[in-house]
C-alpha cells in the first residue's frame, strides 16, 4: 500500500443521550487500499423502539473531499427521516426501510438521524487532510532500534524511504538497497511495482522516475519516538532508472517486482548496507520486516511462524502470507507507506517485498502479502526487464543465495597486500595463491566463502615467506571468496570457478 502525503482521516461518532460514542477513526487511504468496502460496526446504538444503528455502516466510496455512508434502515420501520449539515447548509432526505439508501459526507458536519416518532440519533463526522510523515504511523509499531533490530543492524541500513510523484501528488513507499553477484555496489533498489504505478495502472513516465526521493537513515537514534525530526539525518538521493518489474497491475497477475538503478551511488557517508537475499522457495520460519508506515521513521515488525505460501490475486504460490507478533517494544504492523519494504529471514536475506495485507494497530493479527523473491527471480516473464535474475546475478554463478555487502567491504576485498590469485577465473578447477611480498608474514590463514557467506575452508598455515603459495581445488562452479589474514594483512579476492 502506497500512501499520499495527504490523507483523509474520517472520525465518526454517535450522539446518544447527550453521550459521544466514536464509532471509527480510520486512515481512509490506508482503509482503501486494504479493503475497497469496509464494513464499520457501531457500538450497538439503539434510541426508543423504532429505529437502531446496531447494522454495521458500509462505507462504499471515498474521494479527495468526501465519503459515502450507506445506512441500513431497520425493516420495522417505512422510512426515517435524515437532517444533516454540511459546513452550515442545514440538509433533509428520508431513507425508506429495506432499502440501502447512501449519503455523501464531507467537511465538518453532522447527521440527524430521525425516527417517526422523533426519537434521534445524530452521527457527527470529521474529514479532514492530515500530512503523513514524522510521527504519523500508529502507536503500536516497533522503532527499528529497538532491541527486536539487534539482529538486523546491517539491513537496516538498506532500507529506505520513497517519495514518489504520481499525478499530481506524491506518494511514499519503501524500497531496500540490494546487492549482485558483482559485489560491485551498483546502486540497485528493490521495492514493489504498485509504488510507480498510476490510478490505471500505468506506470510513471522516465521523468518522474528520475524526480523520485530516496531517504537513508531516516529512524530515530533509540528505541524511543524522538519528540521532533530535528537532528535526524537529511540523506537523500533523488532520481531512480527503471531496470526490471513485473508489469502485473501491481501483483494482479504477478508478484508485485520493482528493482530500480539509482541515478547515483549513495554517498559513502551513509553508510549504505546492501542487502542479501534467498530466492530459494522454502519458507523462512522466522524473521522481520523493516519499513517506512505512513512514511513515518523506520520500524521493524517482527514474525516468529513459518511463512505460508499463498496467492494475492491471480498468481498461485507467488507471495509469502506474514503474521506478525508483540515484542517487549510493541506489536509491528504495516501501514500504507510500507509498500515495497523488505522481509527478512532470520540469516538477514530478503525474501519477499510487501504488497498489501490488512495488518494494522487496529487488526494486529491481520495478514500481510509479500511478493516472493522466488517468483521475482525469473517467474513474471522471460525478458531481462520482468526478472531480477539478469541484474542480480550478473556473472550468472546460478547461487540460491547471497551475503550482503556493507560500504568499505569491497575495497578491504580489493585491496593489494602483495597476494596473487592465478589463473581468475580458475582453469580446470583448480586456482594458486601466491605470496609476493618482500617481509615475512606470520600466524597467516586462509580461508574459502561462498557467496552465501558460508566459510567452506579455513586453515592456519603459520609463518609465510615470498613465493609461498596454497592451492584450492574446487569442485563445483561459482563465485568464492578467497582470503587471507596475517600479522600484517587482511585480504580478500574474489575467484570465478566456471563449469
Amino acid at each position: 500500500m502506497k500512501t499520499r502525503i495527504f490523507w483523509l482521516l474520517w472520525l465518526l461518532y454517535f450522539v446518544a443521550n447527550g453521550q459521544n460514542i466514536l464509532i471509527a477513526s480510520e486512515n481512509l487511504s490506508e482503509l482503501f487500499a486494504k479493503n475497497p468496502i469496509p464494513r464499520l460496526t457501531p457500538a450497538g446504538v439503539i434510541i426508543g423502539s423504532d429505529i437502531s444503528l446496531d447494522e454495521p455502516l458500509i462505507v462504499r466510496n471515498v474521494t479527495e473531499d468526501e465519503v459515502w455512508v450507506q445506512i441500513n434502515i431497520p425493516s420495522q420501520r417505512e422510512k426515517v427521516k435524515v437532517q444533516y449539515y454540511l459546513n452550515g447548509e442545514k440538509r433533509e432526505e428520508e431513507l425508506y426501510a429495506n432499502k440501502i439508501e447512501s449519503i455523501a459526507l464531507s467537511g465538518t458536519g453532522e447527521m440527524v438521524l430521525e425516527s417517526i416518532n422523533g426519537a434521534r440519533v445524530t452521527a457527527v463526522w470529521q474529514l479532514e487532510k492530515q500530512t503523513a510523515d514524522f510521527g504519523t504511523s500508529g502507536s503500536c509499531n516497533v522503532n527499528a532500534r529497538c532491541p527486536e533490530g539487534d539482529n538486523y543492524q546491517l539491513q537496516r541500513r538498506a532500507v529506505v524511504r520513497m517519495n514518489v510523484p504520481i499525478g499530481g501528488f506524491i506518494y511514499y513507499c519503501t524500497g531496500a538497497m540490494i546487492n549482485n553477484t558483482a559485489m560491485d555496489k551498483k546502486p540497485y533498489l528493490l521495492s514493489a511495482e504498485h509504488c510507480v504505478l498510476d490510478d490505471n495502472d500505468v506506470i510513471i513516465d522516465s521523468a518522474a522516475l528520475a524526480s523520485i526521493i530516496f531517504r537513508f537513515n531516516w529512524e530515530s537514534p533509540t528505541c524511543a519516538n524522538p519528540s521532533s525530526q530535528t537532528g535526524l539525518p537529511n540523506q537523500i538521493v533523488t532520481g531512480g532508472r527503471l531496470r526490471a518489474r513485473s508489469n502485473d497491475g501491481g501483483g494482479a497477475t504477478g508478484s508485485d517486482m520493482l528493482l530500480l538503478e539509482l541515478a547515483i551511488q549513495p554517498p559513502a557517508s551513509y553508510n549504505v548496507f546492501y542487502a542479501g537475499w534467498n530466492r530459494s522457495n522454502i519458507p523462512a520460519l522466522g524473521g522481520a520486516g523493516i519499513h517506512h508506515p505512513s512514511g513515518d521513521i523506520k520500524k521493524i515488525s517482527t514474525f516468529t511462524m513459518t511463512l505460508q505460501s499463498g496467492t494475492f490475486q491471480q498468481a498461485a504460490g507467488a507471495f509469502w502470507l506474514v503474521n506478525w507478533v508483540a515484542t517487549q517494544s510493541g506489536h509491528g504492523v504495516t501501514e500504507g507507506g510500507s509498500s515495497g519494504s523488505p522481509l527478512f529471514n532470520s540469516a538477514g536475506e530478503i525474501v519477499g517485498t510487501l504488497t498489501g495485507g490488512s495488518a494494522s494497530c487496529n487488526f494486529r493479527t491481520g495478514t500481510d502479502f509479500y511478493g516472493k523473491f522466488w517468483y521475482h527471480w525469473d517467474k513474471n516473464g522471460t525478458t531481462n526487464n520482468r526478472q531480477l535474475k539478469p541484474w542480480l546475478d550478473p556473472l550468472n554463478t546460478g547461487v540460491t543465495s547471497l551475503a550482503g555487502l556493507y560500504v568499505g567491504q569491497e575495497e578491504f576485498y580489493k585491496d593489494p597486500m602483495h597476494w596473487t590469485l592465478m589463473p581468475n577465473p580458475a582453469k580446470n578447477g583448480r586456482i594458486t595463491l601466491r605470496y609476493e611480498g618482500t617481509e615475512a608474514c606470520k600466524d597467516a590463514e586462509v580461508s574459502l566463502v561462498d557467496l552465501s557467506g558460508r566459510v567452506l575452508l579455513k586453515e592456519h598455515i603459520g609463518e609465510v615467506e615470498t613465493g609461498h603459495v596454497h592451492h584450492f581445488v574446487f569442485n563445483k562452479p561459482g563465485v568464492y571468496l578467497i582470503g587471507v589474514r596475517t600479522d600484517k594483512h587482511r585480504w580478500y579476492e574474489k575467484v570465478v570457478v566456471a563449469d
